[in-house]
């Protein structure tokens, strides 16, 4: 029995809000939405739905009641939300496959290149061009030279999970 994205939304109590993005997920999944054809933008706008419901409105100095604003729910939340967590894992991982020795079997993959040509059409996204613009994203122009240097990277995976640039 698919149970509602809304039904376990009527604490008010802020301790749940960190598991916030795992049930949102869970509940999709269990609704028999699969990850595949659910897009980020959809992600979202449950994920505020369930926060504005469990924050309830705002009242203004005129005593009118208004709805909160995304950027004020992500301020609640302190920006945490799972798209940034799978992008810091999936940065993590490309970090870590370009640390990997040459004759890794990994290392080879990632380097290999098919002696096909591509479709026509728009060129589909890679993984590589992916990790790419996240870390063009966040700014950061010497990458490799960041990668090779673990503690300094790890501090930027992790400043990467709560980044609203990603």
């Amino acid at each position: 029995m698919c149970t509602c994205v809304h039904a376990r939304t009527h604490t008010h109590t802020h301790t749940h809000i960190h598991t916030l993005d795992a049930e949102v997920c869970q509940r999709t999944v269990s609704c028999g939405i699969s990850y595949k054809h659910t897009t980020f933008e959809n992600y979202y706008n449950i994920k505020h739905q369930v926060l504005r419901r469990i924050y309830g409105p705002t009242k203004e100095s005129d005593c009118t009641w208004r709805i909160k604003s995304n950027e004020e729910l992500n301020r609640l939340i302190g920006n945490k939300n799972i798209i940034n967590y799978i992008k810091a894992h999936r940065l993590a991982w490309f970090g870590h496959v370009h640390c990997m020795p040459d004759n890794s079997m990994v290392k080879k993959l990632y380097e290999w290149s098919s002696a096909l040509t591509r479709s026509l059409g728009r060129p589909k996204n890679r993984w590589e061009d992916d990790g790419k613009s996240d870390i063009t994203n966040m700014k950061i122009t010497n990458w490799r030279d960041w990668i090779r240097n673990r503690p300094k990277w790890k501090e930027f995976v992790e400043k990467a999970k709560t980044s609203l640039k990603l």
